[in-house]
């Protein structure tokens, strides 16, 4: 449900800016962000994540209505703060993981915007030694298929054997049967 800047930023890749209520980090409690610039989070996945704000270690939130809250973690002084504050997502424990890079379904029809994030991803680890996969996104539209092939050209001239080009590796697998045939052609 997301595109793929709004998936590298939540792994850090790239900083979101928020600004608070009454630009203020109150003492305890929620405040309201009044305005983002990536949406971090969807209704279609995890409704929080830890991070820093302002050097403020604590918890941004989403709710239904797609609002969004920050809460610090420990209460303390209330801090005044100015606009646009740089929101850090708290990711050491997944820093030193193997990542599997899947992006872009959502913005298939921007594939340069798919590349950098791609790169900024792999760039966005914290091992000298990175670990990854990079999936190339797929498409349900044919339309769409020149994009994907553009993507798969880059990333495997890219990044080479760290490459599994998704769709034509479910297309192997086609063993000419009417559901595999109307798999296909979906």
């Amino acid at each position: 449900g997301q595109t793929s800047p709004q998936i590298v930023a939540r792994a850090g890749a790239y900083v979101t800016l928020l600004t608070l209520a009454g630009n203020l980090i109150p003492a305890s409690g929620p405040v309201a962000v009044t305005a983002r610039t990536i949406g971090l989070l969807t209704s279609q996945g995890q409704q929080s994540i830890k991070g820093r704000l302002s050097g403020i270690y604590g918890t941004l939130s989403r709710a239904g209505d797609d609002s969004y809250s920050f809460t610090r973690e420990a209460p303390g002084l209330a801090v005044p703060v100015g606009k646009k504050l740089a929101f850090a997502p708290d990711i050491a424990e997944h820093g030193l993981d193997t990542w599997m890079i899947f992006i872009g379904a959502n913005n298939i029809a921007k594939p340069e915007e798919i590349k950098r994030d791609i790169a900024a991803a792999v760039s966005a680890m914290k091992t000298v030694d990175k670990r990854y996969l990079v999936m190339t996104p797929v498409t349900g539209d044919p339309a769409n298929t020149a994009y994907c092939e553009q993507i798969e050209d880059w990333a495997s001239q890219t990044y080479s054997e760290r490459v599994l080009k998704i769709r034509e590796f479910s297309f192997q697998f086609n063993d000419g049967s009417a559901g595999d045939l109307a798999d296909v052609d979906a």
